[in-house]
């Protein structure tokens, strides 16, 4: 009985060995298999996506012109000196790209610029035209009315910043910055050499409530912030000519505000147009103490978008130019203030009103 028991106590010592035998390969085998699975995915890891590639040679073209069209591209600018500008950036992107786009320019004309632009082995006729000079109506002339024409708050849709631009009068883009298509319209906007603004959101009365926009300043900044805030906002959409307020009826108020950030723009040549959001306001003030050019808007085109509300508003705004000598109007990215503008351009003309681009109109230091 004694040895029996002895057999069986080893026979059962050996099968718990195999047991544990078999236990320690089966741990072996699962580690291995997730290190080799492991290891596998890294194999076969995606790579890390490239960086995108810059605009095509055909986008780069269209910037400048708008889209190509076998039919034909017309490329409303301001004037003669506007088409020539044009006519250069084109010839200089052909220099850049000798093999892959060829510009081919006939004779001015009284009012236009015909371009062949052929891009590979696709070629696009194109008019760049201009605005005869306007027949001078009653109370006109040479030196009669003028009235520029300020579009604020673009920078949101390329496509109606395009609409825009391509009026057959120069309208002055004011282009909001650190919105998605900011850097398309300014570009657009050189494109046709026309200058733009850098519209900055400025604290409103109502705070940040109205939500005046990304990198608004606010009254509650530092000297320090607010300078800083004003160089960030124009780094962002550089090329700007002069900068002026979006909303900014309570920071238009405080003359310490208004005197940083006019140095600001003292330091960079640039001029500032009051868009006048509050009756207290003293930008004009300290743009003339800091030395910079100024200017004070006189109409605002649509606090109603309806077409013929726009329109009277353009009336007043045509009044005021032909008794004053000059005005300057604000209108924003509304398809009602487009479309009234599109019907007036005859009846500046008319009137011997003449649209300028603002810096024409801009207020400079003497001395």
């Amino acid at each position: 009985m004694a040895n029996r028991g002895r057999r069986g106590g080893s026979a059962g010592g050996r099968l718990w060995v195999l047991a544990l035998l078999a236990a320690v390969a089966v741990a072996i085998g699962f580690v291995a298999g997730h290190l080799t699975r492991d290891l596998g995915y890294r194999r076969t890891a995606p790579p890390l996506p490239r960086r995108s590639a810059g605009p095509t040679l055909a986008e780069q073209v269209e910037t400048l012109v708008g889209p190509l069209d076998a039919a034909g591209t017309r490329v409303p600018v301001a004037d003669r000196g506007a088409a020539r500008h044009l006519l250069s950036r084109l010839e200089r992107l052909a220099r850049e790209n000798p093999r892959r786009l060829q510009v081919d320019a006939s004779p001015e004309e009284r009012s236009r610029l015909r371009v062949r632009l052929t891009v590979g082995s696709d070629s696009y006729p194109a008019e760049i035209v201009w605005p005869e000079e306007a027949a001078p109506g009653p109370g006109g002339g040479a030196t009669g009315a003028r009235l520029a024409l300020v579009i604020d708050d673009l920078g949101a849709d390329a496509g109606l910043a395009r609409d825009f631009l391509d009026l057959e009068v120069p309208v002055t883009p004011a282009v909001l910055p650190y919105l998605a298509h900011s850097l398309d319209v300014a570009h657009l906007a050189r494109g046709r050499g026309r200058e733009f603004l850098l519209h900055v959101p400025m604290e409103p009365q109502e705070g940040r409530r109205a939500n005046p926009g990304k990198g608004a300043l606010l009254s509650s900044m530092s000297e320090a912030e607010v300078r800083a805030g004003l160089e960030e906002a124009l780094s962002s959409v550089p090329g700007a000519a002069g900068v002026n307020n979006h909303m900014g009826s309570r920071l238009t108020e405080l003359s310490d505000r208004m005197t940083w950030v006019m140095d600001e723009l003292r330091q960079k040549d640039l001029y500032f147009l009051d868009s006048v959001t509050s009756p207290r306001t003293v930008a004009s003030t300290a743009a003339r103490a800091a030395g910079i050019g100024w200017a004070r808007r006189d109409v605002f085109l649509d606090n109603e978008q309806d077409v013929q509300t726009v329109g009277r508003q353009l009336d007043q705004a045509m009044q005021k130019a032909r008794r004053n000598g000059s005005a300057i109007a604000i209108g924003h990215p509304h398809r009602g203030t487009l479309e009234a503008l599109r019907l007036w351009i005859p009846k500046f003309r008319a009137a011997g009103v003449e649209i300028v681009p603002l810096g024409g109109l801009i207020q400079r230091p003497t001395g």
